[in-house]
């Protein structure tokens, strides 16, 4: 082999490395033969096997440009994976942070137009304004935004009235109300038009007042629950001339069992009747009794005693085909008046199939005055508190404990009432309490 002149390991030109490689055999696998090769010969089409490569400064490869980082960086493709970047881009962000693109699509920025997904949760999104959405009524939108009466009156298609103001159940103020056909309630008393025709009672209702100034028909409304279901009726009468009430069929006096049709309200009077639905009629209590018996005609005489009256006159019209009449006058009201006591008076009342904590009505208008002297509750089963009331007043000692066994108390004050008081019971602390029956003795003074 020749020596290799020093010239060319010093300035390894293009010629110094010809005349280097011209000593160098050359092993070209092409060819068996050792042969003279150029420069350019030399690095042009050559691969290299896991060459050692050094340091390489070079800041581009194939026309990229790369910019040399101060110590070290580190680009990672996957096997088999392809970067393509069709625009120019700069990432930011936090070290060893991570992007997922999922399936891919368009990405959105903060501060860029969301467009139309295909779908998302906006649970904790915040600051969505009404004037953004869609899809509403006409004027919803506005009381959305702005929650006024007056906006909702607007939104609202079908109504009646004016004045922009939400009634809600609790004692509301309404100005100039009309209405029309008949007006029912199951609480306060509510006054219904001269020309009513047919009222109808509801029978799942505990209590149904009516105020009426006009003969009235009355139908029932549903259907009792069970057996012994017990209900009331409340009726006023506003005018100054009695009334006849019809009552609806099925309606029998629960005294004597007979078909009860009618009753009569007296002038600016009221009176509270009482159905218990037994199944197949309803047994009515509180009916006035539009006869006296005096005895048996032709075998016995009899007796009527009228009570609390002072002065005036009964005119007796006798049966037909008899003559003229018979008039009795009691005697001035200065006059001295033998009297009596009726010793074992009492009235009862129930079952209520299904109690309620409220107050149940055992007479709206008492015939006469009397004191309590004897108050007695009992249930089927469970339990309640019965506290029995003269108008608003708790009887003194006037309690029953209430259960499936008798509870009876005896009165000690504020047990007299008079003729037009209300009696009444206050049911509370029910429990699950099932036919509830009251009764209650009194005494009273008779003419």
């Amino acid at each position: 082999m020749a020596d290799i002149k020093i010239s060319a390991l010093t300035a390894l030109t293009g010629a110094n490395v010809d005349q280097a490689l011209d000593v160098i055999p050359v092993v070209d696998t092409s060819v068996t033969t050792t042969k003279k090769m150029t420069f350019a010969e030399f690095f042009t089409n050559r691969t290299l096997v896991t060459p050692t490569l050094g340091v390489a400064t070079a800041t581009s490869i194939n026309k990229v440009a790369f910019t040399a980082p101060a110590t070290s960086a580190t680009l990672t493709l996957a096997d088999g994976k392809t970067l393509t970047c069709s625009n120019t881009l700069t990432f930011t962000g936090t070290d060893a942070s991570s992007v997922a693109f999922g399936a891919g699509g368009t990405v959105l920025y903060s501060g860029g137009a969301l467009g139309t997904p295909s779908g998302g949760t906006l649970t904790n999104c915040t600051g969505l304004p009404i004037a953004g959405t869609t899809g509403y009524g006409a004027g919803v939108a506005t009381w959305l935004a702005t929650a006024s009466s007056a906006n909702l009156y607007s939104a609202m298609t079908t109504k009646t009235g004016s004045g922009g103001s939400l009634v809600f159940a609790t004692g509301p103020t309404i100005s100039a109300l009309t209405t029309s056909g008949i007006s029912t309630s199951d609480g306060a008393q509510v006054l219904t038009a001269n020309a009513m025709g047919a009222l109808a009672i509801d029978v799942t209702k505990g209590l149904n007042t009516k105020a009426v100034n006009a003969d009235s028909t009355f139908t029932f409304s549903g259907a009792p629950a069970t057996t012994n279901t017990v209900f009331q009726l409340a009726i006023s009468n506003q005018g100054a001339t009695a009334r006849t009430m019809t009552l609806p069929a099925l309606c029998l006096n629960a005294d004597t069992l007979a078909a009860a049709s009618t009753a009569i309200l007296p002038a600016s009077g009221a009176m509270t009747l009482t159905f218990r639905w037994d199944g197949t009629n309803y047994l009515t209590y509180g009916l006035p009794s539009s006869s006296i018996a005096l005895g048996t005609a032709g075998v016995a005489a009899g007796s009527a005693v009228f009570s609390n009256a002072t002065s005036g006159s009964i005119t007796v019209a006798p049966i037909a085909g008899a003559l003229g009449t018979v008039t009795l006058t009691l005697p001035a009201k200065t006059a001295t008046v033998a009297t009596t006591s009726q010793t074992d008076a009492g009235f009862s009342f129930g079952p209520i199939a299904t109690v309620a904590d409220q107050d149940y009505v055992i007479t709206c208008k008492a015939p006469h005055a009397g004191t309590l002297t004897d108050l007695a509750a009992k249930t089927d089963s469970g339990t309640c508190t019965v506290t029995w009331k003269i108008n608003t007043t708790a009887v003194t000692t006037g309690v029953n404990s209430a259960t499936s066994t008798i509870s009876a108390v005896t009165p000690s004050a504020a047990n007299v009432f008079a003729a037009g008081d209300i009696i009444k019971v206050t049911v509370s602390a029910n429990s699950t309490a099932l036919n509830l029956q009251l009764a209650a003795r009194y005494t009273r003074t008779l003419l």
